[in-house]
């Protein structure tokens, strides 16, 4: 914390020293379980539903994850592409047991733990001469102002928009659990408005405000006056006597206005407002300075719209994922050890597999009533049905109306020319006679 060339934020404070508890112990002649101490109070939120898959005592991979992610990495795939098919296996971020910092993690341990002696100098050296050599290397085009965009573009058309949204939206919910289930720590001697913009804004949003309470150090009050309850302060920088801001203060209604106009332009205090608030002792930020979108609260009420509705169904599927996941990372371990196991499993596996699909669309059926919102039921159309291709019609006669000739050559008609044309001799030999 004291060190000067500091760059990373200091880690984020997660215990709260929490007393609540729950003790039992073994009786050695009974042999029973008995309760021994219980505290049901906590001193802090109970985490909802909806984050409790983050929290760092319920995640980690198993021993079916290591062993799948060693044999992929080992030929050749890449850890983001790793992490996609194991969370298509899964069905999402909320089954998946694990995030991506702890298969990064994962990945990374087993890779130093394969570095002997010389190992990692080499390796050093291998990739500075990559960087050197190779004019692909992103070191070498980071500075192209195109890189990125390029970059971004294969990005998306590698994963696909649908896997884009799904990462989007975990990382989001991410975020929004380091900043409720986490205090930054402090560092800036105006550690009351450090407190209360820590317990407002959200992690990102607290940095920005922050610096602007660090820059309170370097600002000077040279001018106040009051008028019906209206104070005027004017403000310069040390160093910059030039450069002079007013804030006006209304007492009556809490409200502040600077010239520099950050709040309006992006919602938050500026510097000279939280100077001001100092020169008045004001300890509290007003409601007036807190805008609703950069607060831990601004999502408060679809989350609980969400767990409420969600409640049943969500703590279901997961009893019934983790409990599936542990019998099928039993039977990974069991069925892989030996070959004959192998052989004898993976057909009973299969048709088990055939016979859960089957039953897939009954189960569909019977959950019709659920609060859960999924793909409609296809129902048929209105309308007549439609008709089959029309097929080539066989060619007729149109004296005879029978198929295999036309009405040239039809033979009904070359009878009665025949005919007519015997019918004609005779009256022609009559004539004669």
């Amino acid at each position: 914390m004291q060190r000067k060339d500091r760059c990373r934020e200091p880690r984020a404070i997660t215990r709260t020293r929490c007393q609540a508890r729950l003790r039992v112990r073994l009786g050695y002649l009974s042999g029973k379980w008995t309760v021994t101490h219980f505290e049901p109070n906590h001193n802090h939120e109970l985490t909802p539903s909806t984050y409790v898959h983050l929290i760092s005592s319920y995640r980690g991979l198993s021993e079916g994850d290591k062993a799948q992610v060693n044999s992929l990495h080992m030929y050749g795939v890449r850890t983001c592409h790793i992490l996609g098919f194991i969370l298509g296996q899964k069905g999402g971020y909320a089954d998946l047991g694990f995030c991506k910092k702890d298969l990064y993690n994962h990945i990374d341990k087993d890779k130093r733990a394969k570095i002997k002696d010389g190992d990692a100098f080499v390796a050093l050296c291998c990739l500075q001469a990559k960087a050197d050599n190779d004019p692909m290397n992103a070191c070498e085009n980071v500075k192209s102002p195109k890189f990125l965009e390029e970059f971004k573009t294969l990005l998306y058309i590698n994963i696909g928009p649908d896997e884009a949204v799904k990462e989007y939206r975990h990382n989001e919910l991410m975020s929004d659990f380091k900043t409720k289930f986490s205090d930054p720590v402090l560092s800036i001697s105006l550690y009351k408005y450090e407190i209360a913009a820590s317990k407002v804004y959200t992690r990102n949003k607290f940095w920005d405000v922050r610096k602007e309470i660090e820059n309170v150090a370097a600002l000077n009050v040279i001018d106040r006056s009051e008028v019906d309850n209206k104070v005027r302060v004017k403000i310069n920088k040390f160093g910059s006597a030039c450069s002079e801001y007013v804030v006006i203060y209304d007492k009556d209604k809490g409200v502040f206005a600077c010239d520099c106009h950050l709040f309006e332009s992006c919602g938050i205090p500026c510097s000279h407002i939280f100077c001001t608030m100092k020169n008045e002792s004001i300890e509290v930020i007003p409601e007036s300075l807190i805008c609703k979108r950069w607060t831990k609260a601004a999502k408060d009420e679809f989350i609980s719209e969400l767990s409420v509705a969600d409640n049943d169904s969500s703590k279901l599927d997961l009893l019934r994922t983790s409990a599936v996941a542990d019998a099928c990372n039993r039977l990974f371990r069991a069925t892989c050890k030996y070959m004959g196991n192998y052989r004898l499993n993976i057909d009973s596996i299969n048709k088990l597999t055939s016979e859960i699909e089957k039953r897939g669309s009954s189960d569909k059926n019977r959950n019709k009533g659920s609060n859960v919102i999924g793909d409609p039921i296809v129902v048929k159309t209105k309308g007549a049905p439609r008709k089959g291709k029309n097929r080539m019609k066989s060619r007729h006669c149109s004296h005879c109306k029978r198929t295999g000739h036309y009405v040239s050559k039809c033979p009904a008609l070359r009878d009665r020319d025949k005919l007519g044309e015997v019918q004609v001799d005779n009256m022609a030999q009559a004539s004669e006679d």
